[in-house]
């Protein structure tokens, strides 16, 4: 967490939540991919097939929001518009400070790179998505989750003329198997 925000909030923070958002009447920002390099870095190290990145934010400008749940925001990133978003994101991780905290991001945050760093280098845990982005682990995920063993956790609600009903399955599961360092486990919820 940045010192200056620390200053102002002291409460430690225990989970972190990255939140991607185009704001398209906004100017994208300048372009740093030539004079930053642990950017060119992190766009040389992503792994994500090219079909499934993000578009690059030069169109208009794209902004990464680091925030706890009870809303704080805790370190707003700008991208610029040379990278995408998920390049902008691998090369401020390793600027934070990390130990303890549990990271959560959408299916665009889950390169190979990012799930090494974050427990490996930064202390942290990690809750990542999967989809098409990483197609062996996603693969090896649905085929450790497939079969008709009953959910380790169930729930329904109801409301305004709905139902709404939850089932989750889960397995431990070793990093290498998935091909996702510091992976854990593995959740599908239906």
């Amino acid at each position: 967490m940045p010192t200056w925000r620390a200053t102002l909030d002291p409460t430690p923070v225990k989970v972190l939540h990255l939140d991607g958002k185009v704001l398209r009447n906004a100017d994208p920002a300048p372009p740093r991919l030539a004079q930053a390099p642990t950017l060119a870095a992190a766009a040389a190290a992503l792994d994500t097939p090219a079909d499934q990145q993000k578009p690059k934010a030069e169109k208009a400008l794209t902004r990464v929001n680091f925030q706890t749940p009870d809303p704080r925001l805790i370190d707003p990133l700008a991208v610029p518009q040379d990278p995408n978003e998920e390049t902008a994101v691998a090369a401020h991780l390793p600027q934070m400070d990390l130990p303890g905290v549990l990271v959560i991001a959408d299916a665009a945050h889950t390169p190979k790179a990012n799930c090494r760093h974050l427990p490996q280098e930064q202390g942290a845990d990690h809750l990542f998505f999967l989809k098409g982005n990483q197609p062996h682990a996603h693969a090896k995920a649905q085929q450790l989750l497939a079969g008709d063993f009953p959910p380790q956790a169930q729930s329904s609600d109801k409301g305004h003329g709905w139902v709404e009903q939850r089932k989750l399955w889960s397995q431990a599961v070793d990093g290498a198997t998935l091909g996702l360092a510091g992976a854990a486990q593995i959740f599908r919820l239906d």
